[in-house]
This record gives structure tokens, sequence and C-alpha cells, in this order.
């Protein structure tokens, strides 16, 4: 039974293709499907493939209770037997062994089979994908900076490889030398991913000429700033100038004004930031 476990082990990590396309295509779309009857996967993988995933913990399986009006009638209640992959994260690295293999394939329709992902939703399939594949990640890469917002998230992807680092560098140059925005209805993984940009841009001395808090900033607690979205922003030791507009108040719905006391605050932010030029 060892030798069988271990025959069954080192087929799947050779080859896990089909598991690959299928997490793909249940993450593709606006209606992703997570959950399958036992039935379906069984037959999709095979008895021998299907119970080494259940083994080594890939896929669980849940127990529901079907219970419909004739059957409540009768009483008598079932079970059916459910699968799903054990995290949602399990289910993405499988979908970026997929998108790793095929993204360079379907290089003409690349935005095609990209476009079936959302990226603030998904980003482990694409940074995972741009780890796997370095030739996968040029198309990756290239699809995301058609925008502003993939722009940033782009440069995480670049990061993934290590041996592009000095490209990193070139982009996020690029990028920092205009008005770096985090505006309040941007998600969090979009203003995590800025804000880890400015973190790379300090650790590599790289000028940042202006960070704009549109309508974002709620306040400053200790030494830090606290963005709407709870999430703190540290000081970037290379900014040049932060620039504060906010947000309108909702009863008087005239712009909210600083206090005394946050002003001084966000002053002693600043001065942390040895580059430091303006506050506007």
């Amino acid at each position: 039974m060892r030798d069988e476990n271990v025959h069954m082990s080192e087929a799947h990590k050779n080859d896990h293709s089909l598991l690959d396309e299928f997490a793909f295509e249940a993450l593709s779309g606006y209606h992703q499907k997570l959950v399958w009857k036992k039935k379906q996967l069984h037959k999709l993988f095979g008895e021998e493939f299907y119970n080494q995933y259940i083994r080594v913990g890939i896929l669980v399986e849940d127990d529901v209770l079907d219970c419909d009006v004739i059957r409540v009638e009768e009483f008598h209640d079932q079970y059916n037997v459910e699968v799903r992959f054990y995290h949602k994260l399990f289910c993405e690295w499988y979908a970026a062994h997929y998108l790793a293999r095929n993204v360079s394939k379907l290089s003409s329709n690349a935005a095609q089979l990209l476009g079936n992902l959302d990226p603030f939703d998904l980003q482990y399939v694409y940074r995972f994908a741009c780890g796997l594949n370095k030739d996968a990640s040029e198309h990756i890469i290239k699809y995301l900076q058609r925008t502003d917002e993939g722009q940033k998230f782009a440069i995480l992807c670049i990061l993934e490889q290590e041996d592009n680092m000095q490209d990193c560098v070139e982009i996020v140059k690029k990028l920092v030398s205009y008005n770096v925005e985090i505006h309040q209805n941007d998600n969090r993984l979009l203003q995590r991913s800025t804000l880890q940009i400015l973190e790379f841009s300090s650790n590599k001395e790289i000028p940042i000429t202006c960070l704009y808090l549109n309508k974002s900033y709620k306040e400053c607690e200790g030494s830090n700033i606290v963005l709407h979205s709870g999430i703190t922003l540290t000081y970037p030791s290379t900014l040049q100038h932060l620039k504060i507009e906010m947000g309108k108040d909702e009863e008087t719905c005239e712009p909210k004004s600083l206090s005394e006391e946050e002003i001084n605050a966000i002053f002693q932010y600043v001065l942390r930031c040895r580059a430091f030029k303006k506050l506007s």
C-alpha cells in the first residue's frame, strides 16, 4: 500500500494538468464555482487521482443534507457528498499553472484568457503564474499595464521574479516620478499594492515626487497615517511632497477640515521623510 501511495504521489507531482485546467475554469468569469458533487469529480479525475487529492488534503469532502419537499413528506433524509478545495488558495495555485502554460501559447489571445480573471479578486493566480514562468509573466505584465490600477499591481508580479529586479526598479522610477494617488474608492488590494510600491521606492532610494491622498486620509495614529480602509501608511523616507484632499462632511456637504492637533501630527509624520519638501 505504501508503494502504491508513493507511486500516486509521484504521478500527481509530475502531471496535474487536468486539475490545473479544472481549477482555472472554476475561477474564470463572474460566477466562480468552488463546490462540486463527488460523482462529478470522481468521474473527471478517475478514482485513483481523486482519492489521492482527498488523501493529501487538496480536496475535501463535506456531507450536505439534501432534503426536498417529497423526502420531507416521506420522512426520509439523504446526505450528498460535496467536494471543494481545502482553501481557495489551493485552487488559485493550480489555476496559475494552467495560466502560466497557456498564456504564452495563446499570446495572440492572451487578453481573452486573462480577461476572465479579475486580478483584484484573484491576485495570487497572477502572481503565482509570473513566478512559475518568465515567458508567461511578460504577457501578464503587459496586459496589466494597460491601466493605472493594473500598472501598480503589475509591479507585484514583477517582484515575483528575482532576476527581473532591474526592470522593476526602472518601472517604479517612472511610476513614482508622477503623482502616486491613493483614492478612497480604491479597493484594499490596490491600496496595498500602492503602499508596497512606496516601500520598495524607499528601500531602493528612489525619490517619490508626490503622494496624493485623495479623500482616503482618515487620521494619524502614533507616527503613522491611517486610511479610511483601515490600512496603515508608514512614512516613505524618500517622499518629497504629500498632498491631502479631505472628503466631504456628510451633514454639511463641505470638505472636512483638519484640527490643529491633526495638522501637527501630519507635520510630525512628514518630517520623518528625509527628502520631504512640501505639504499641501
